[in-house]
């Protein structure tokens, strides 16, 4: 078998097809997110080829070789091919960040059932390097598996969600929590332009010296509440299935689990991770 490679690049994606004597055999496409970082969209290589796995790997090298990148990001699902691509991954250097599973609940005409001793603030009226530095706190304390969080630039991670989430959208429907005069949380409601798209919180967290206190029921509820509001009648959410904190948290404010489990995969660049 001779495998031949051949880019196909379009403004918002990256395709790479493999050929064998000019027939597919297989393909991969990934997105440009911005700041050296790429979102792997699909691997795909045909059943009946007698070196999937080459093939597969042969693709992924492509991708790392023909980009100047940071970092590559990966999702794979619970079918018995998405095991395959799982496979491909972690024998291209891919690590494992999450397995995530899912919720779904109804929000029409919401509103927070319970006590809210929290104050908000909208993200467009409030410092933008107080919510920064909270988020920054705050992922400093979930440590992802297998350890200790990488040195990342928080400030950077911080503008994409805002770039993924509108600018202005993100100004009005992110949430900075205050208790006592201090900055006690965030919550990033996320609402899409088609209607019956349901709505997401993008990001939910208590800063350390406050987490146990229940604070992240209310903040979880406080971003239902601001979708509601926003006139979204269904909320879509996920984690990791071993953080048992916001799977309670789920439980507690009446989301459901649906569908299966999505292993979420990163492969940094050595640049990266100095």
């Amino acid at each position: 078998m001779q495998i031949q490679v051949v880019e196909i690049t379009e403004k918002s994606s990256i395709e790479f097809v493999a050929l064998d004597h000019e027939q597919p055999i297989g393909k991969l496409a990934a997105q440009p997110l911005g700041s050296g970082q790429y979102r792997i969209l699909e691997v795909a290589v045909d059943s009946h080829c007698a070196d999937r796995e080459t093939v597969g790997l042969t693709l992924l090298n492509k991708l790392m070789e023909s980009r100047g990148w940071k970092m590559i990001f990966a999702q794979t699902g619970d079918r018995p091919e998405d095991a395959f691509v799982g496979e491909l991954l972690c024998q291209a250097g891919f690590e494992l960040l999450i397995e995530r599973t899912f919720v779904e609940r109804e929000i029409f005409g919401y509103r927070i059932p319970f006590a809210d001793p929290l104050v908000y603030k909208p993200l467009c009226e409030a410092a933008r390097e107080t919510a920064v530095s909270a988020f920054a706190e705050i992922m400093r304390s979930s440590p992802p598996r297998g350890g200790s969080p990488p040195q990342t630039n928080f400030s950077d991670e911080f503008d994409r969600m805002m770039q993924y989430a509108g600018r202005e959208r993100a100004g009005n429907m992110w949430k900075l929590a205050f208790w006592e005069d201090a900055v006690a949380g965030l919550v990033f409601p996320q609402v899409y332009s088609k209607n019956e798209m349901p709505g997401e919180i993008l990001f939910v967290g208590v800063v350390p010296r406050l987490q146990g206190k229940g604070f992240g029921r209310i903040l979880h509820a406080k971003g239902l509440e601001c979708l509601a509001g926003a006139g979204v009648t269904r909320y879509s959410g996920s984690t990791d299935i071993i953080n048992k904190a916001m799977l309670r948290i789920f439980e507690v404010n009446g989301c459901l689990r649906v569908g299966g489990v999505r292993p979420e995969f990163r492969l940094m660049s050595s640049a990266s991770r100095a």
